[in-house]
């Protein structure tokens, strides 16, 4: 389905990332096993994308969704992160060190859920 929708990984800073954080929507993020942060829409149309779709298929280190905002200056926040993801089914370990991985890009969150309920 993601391949229909022209559904691509991508980084913050790109523009279909500004895109796919408009107007409060939820992004799925992922790790990498080689620590890349990369994320997808959740949604593409009516098809809710997938995180092996970020993650190329392969493992990550940790998975989730977040609401992530960009401020007039240009700067990201994060509003909301967690770690529901019903592939890689991430623990509370994951998401404690998603949340380190998010910090050394310069993303700070105000609301972490690491309760497991998706």
């Amino acid at each position: 389905m993601a391949d229909q929708n022209g559904v691509e990984p991508l980084k913050m800073g790109d523009p279909k990332f500004d895109e796919a954080i408009g107007g409060g929507q939820k992004v799925k993020w992922v790790i990498t096993r080689t620590g890349e942060l990369l994320f997808v829409p959740k949604r593409a149309g009516e098809d809710e994308i997938k995180h092996s779709v970020a993650a190329g298929g392969g493992s990550v280190l940790a998975a989730g969704e977040a609401i992530i905002e960009k401020t007039p200056d240009g700067k990201y926040v994060g509003l909301q992160i967690d770690r529901c993801s019903g592939h890689y089914r991430p623990r509370e370990e994951h998401l404690d060190y998603a949340e380190k991985v998010f910090a050394l890009n310069g993303l700070f969150f105000f609301h972490v859920d690491n309760s497991g309920r998706c």
